[in-house]
């Protein structure tokens, strides 16, 4: 199967290895020129080069803005993709994006899926992401080998809209375990317990998962570099929370105060680590250094 990646931040570039290794053909655009050294890939001059006689084309962008200006530009996506093609939408987008898309894809007789990813760059190159894929029946069952690619189950919903919130609530509760899991181990170093410590009791006690033992070694560690997700994609993943909380007239006040923690975290210069880094403004505001 031909696909084509557009955008090779760190999740393109690891979803783009993971089907080069699993024997895809892949064609590959990112919007600055350099990403796609030390790939296998095709590289093209524009994302309707890459999108052109490719299978599926996947895109994975940082925001609502980057998607609108690859997808609907001269040269971008929807200028190059084939009337027998699906355009996968990867990116963490508001949920009015989404069903936007989907309306402007049919309109030019081009078919759209809406299927944010769940997971690190490290679940995306071991095939463990959990995809949450909303659109049309037939075209998620010709996308289903690039998502059995990349990753571990496929969640389906019948529209782009709820599969971007499916998307939204996924990353809202990662944030608030960040926020607790930040309280619960600066608590504890306040009173003398180390922090791994503080990791160790919580996980091999009643609170062991996946999400408190990775971040919580992180913290713990104070390993926040390389950033597998960027302080400024939390916050602005958390801002869409909270922007259809007001669509939808639902209170989320846990989510008002992760981005409080954010936004002092990107105002005190710890924009370039990984936002379980959020902690060390918990720190700061407990007398810690």
């Amino acid at each position: 199967m031909q696909v084509a990646v557009v955008g090779l931040g760190s999740m393109g570039r690891a979803m783009a290895a993971r089907l080069l290794d699993m024997g895809f053909s892949v064609r590959a655009w990112n919007r600055s020129p350099g990403r796609a050294e030390g790939l296998p890939v095709t590289p093209c001059r524009s994302a309707a080069e890459a999108a052109r006689g490719a299978e599926v084309v996947l895109s994975s962008l940082a925001s609502d803005e980057a998607v609108r200006e690859v997808v609907s530009a001269p040269d971008g996506i929807l200028a190059g993709l084939e009337p027998s093609a699906v355009h996968v939408g990867t990116s963490t987008i508001s949920h009015e994006l989404g069903a936007s898309l989907a309306r402007s894809h049919t309109e030019r007789q081009r078919r759209y899926l809406s299927a944010p990813v769940l997971g690190r760059p490290d679940a995306a190159a071991a095939g463990r992401l959990f995809v949450f894929a909303g659109g049309d029946e037939s075209a998620r069952q010709q996308c289903r080998p690039v998502f059995e690619a990349i990753g571990q189950r496929t969640f389906d919903f019948p529209d782009a809209a709820r599969a971007n919130l499916a998307k939204i609530v996924g990353n809202l509760m990662l944030g608030g375990i960040l926020e607790l899991l930040g309280e619960a181990i600066v608590l504890g170093e306040k009173g003398g317990i180390e922090p791994a410590r503080t990791v160790e009791l919580l996980t091999e006690t009643a609170f062991g998962c996946p999400v408190i033992e990775g971040y919580g070694k992180r913290i713990a560690a104070g390993e926040f570099e390389p950033p597998g997700f960027r302080m400024a994609l939390g916050l602005k993943d958390v801002e869409l929370a909270l922007s259809a909380g007001d669509r939808l007239r639902t209170p989320l006040p846990a989510a008002n105060v992760v981005r409080d923690h954010l936004l002092a975290a990107l105002a005190g210069g710890l924009e370039g680590l990984d936002w379980a880094a959020l902690t060390k403004v918990m720190r700061y505001e407990a007398g810690l250094r």
